[in-house]
């Protein structure tokens, strides 16, 4: 069982295109939680118009038609891949938030017992505030077994193109619904379907692609392709009033500046089919990078810690500002302990040193943490059956 998004390790396959893919994603979302220190190209095609739809494009792309032979095996899966992991950790990152707020570390918000926990778990997906990335998690779990029994209660007459058009009519749908307030209609109840009518597109377009499109794409003119991304996505940005963003996903509540409920769609095609383009182009460079396979392999692990990374480090600068007599490190400390995605910035690029440690660290507790399991009576066993699925 791996930690990557996709529906296998990406950095173990011989597809290095989508392995590089799937690292840039993830290192577009740290540094997007470093208020966009890189900026590789965000402010063509904005990190927030298409990542997270990245994933789930990517996932789609390795779906198996196999897997719909042994559902039970499948959701038994999916639930140790996505929501075991979820759970533990959301709950274990709740739980070390109680205690830094019982020692006067920080003050998020207000004490969040199991209940509140578990309510948020099912709707919003961030149980706290360090959990805060793990929402998307339990979206791509129901997004992928959704799909999957839908796949096979249809496969008789199962047609790629009109799936992939009825999933885009029903994420355009979940745009719409979400602006008009059914995202918060009984506390949050109908934001998990409202996440896997969105997110489904996308999963669709991934086997489409693999399916039909992949070997066009592979034979068009790189240039022609990335310029065309390029003329598209501002035409889109001027279509929309100069912002195609759509943030907080996982509380549906980003859509309010789309003019047009395609818009997602449109910037997320753009933005995917740009970076695949780019990840092409590099294969030959770094395709063969153990960095890049490292990061690929583990980008769930990633997502999962790198907030709590980001506040060990501001932790250490807390303390050496303690220190810092001459006032030179002026650390805020009022912002870090109210928000989970403060970061000291001395400068700008400093932002950088964020994202190493978010990554470094990140891989450090995924390799503690296997030991740990590898180390438990019957891990082995549990391993080998899991592959067989």
């Amino acid at each position: 069982m791996g930690n990557n998004m996709s529906e296998k390790q990406v950095g173990s396959k011989s597809n290095k295109t989508f392995m590089i893919l799937s690292a840039f994603g993830i290192v577009m979302l740290l540094d997007a939680h470093t208020w966009t220190t890189v900026n590789i190209f965000a402010n063509i095609i904005e990190y927030n118009s298409f990542f997270m739809p990245l994933f789930v494009f990517i996932s789609g792309y390795f779906f198996s038609e196999g897997s719909l032979e042994n559902m039970p095996g499948l959701v038994m899966k999916k639930t140790k891949k996505f929501m075991i992991p979820f759970l533990f950790w959301g709950f274990f990152y709740l739980g070390l938030e109680r205690l830094m707020d019982h020692l006067g570390i920080i003050r998020y918000e207000q004490e969040v017992g199991i209940v509140e926990g578990l309510h948020r778990a099912f709707t919003t997906g961030q149980i706290c505030n360090l959990a805060g990335p793990l929402w998307f998690l339990p979206a791509s779990y129901f997004t992928q077994l959704i799909y999957a029994f839908v796949r096979r209660g249809f496969r008789k007459i199962w047609n790629e193109w009109l799936a992939l058009l009825i999933f885009i009519i029903a994420g355009c749908a979940s745009v719409s619904l979400s602006n008009s307030g059914w995202n918060t209609w009984q506390a949050g109840a109908l934001l998990i379907p409202l996440k896997v009518a969105f997110f489904l597109q996308f999963y669709q377009l991934g086997v489409v692609y693999k399916k039909y499109l992949e070997e066009f794409h592979k034979k068009a003119s790189n240039c022609v392709v990335l310029l065309s991304t390029i003329i598209g996505s501002i035409i889109v940005l001027a279509a929309n009033g100069g912002n195609d963003s759509f943030i907080d996903l996982f509380a549906m509540t980003g859509f309010w500046n789309i003019k047009c409920v395609v818009f997602p769609l449109l910037t997320s095609v753009l933005g995917i089919t740009f970076w695949l383009t780019v990840s092409r182009i590099l294969e030959p460079a770094i395709g063969e990078s153990k960095v890049v396979n490292k990061i690929s392999d583990n980008t769930l692990g990633i997502l999962e810690h790198h907030l709590f990374c980001y506040n060990v480090l501001n932790l250490l600068f807390w303390g050496i500002s303690l220190l810092d007599k001459s006032g030179t490190i002026v650390f805020d400390v009022e912002m870090f302990q109210s928000w989970a995605v403060y970061r000291y910035e001395p400068f700008k690029q400093f932002g950088v040193f964020y994202i190493i440690v978010g990554i470094v660290g990140s891989l450090l507790i995924v390799s503690g943490t296997e030991r740990i399991k590898k180390s438990l009576p019957g891990r082995k066993s549990e391993h080998n059956k899991l592959k067989k699925l």
